[in-house]
């Protein structure tokens, strides 16, 4: 069920061309993707860090 719930938001976002709706949708989703992204990359940057430190 959850690959093909991905599968439909996937669809509903490459079919809508001008949707407001689907435009901000599209546009959380990126932030998301973005702020997780950098989130990790600070979380291991801090963990070497940690570990520098340590020794």
């Amino acid at each position: 069920p959850k690959r093909v719930f991905i599968a439909n938001f996937y669809d509903r976002i490459l079919t809508c061309d001008n949707n407001h709706e689907c435009f901000i949708i599209f546009s959380f989703f990126w932030f998301f993707l973005i702020f997780f992204f950098l989130l990790v990359i600070y979380l291991f940057d801090l963990g070497a860090l940690l570990s520098r430190i340590c020794q």
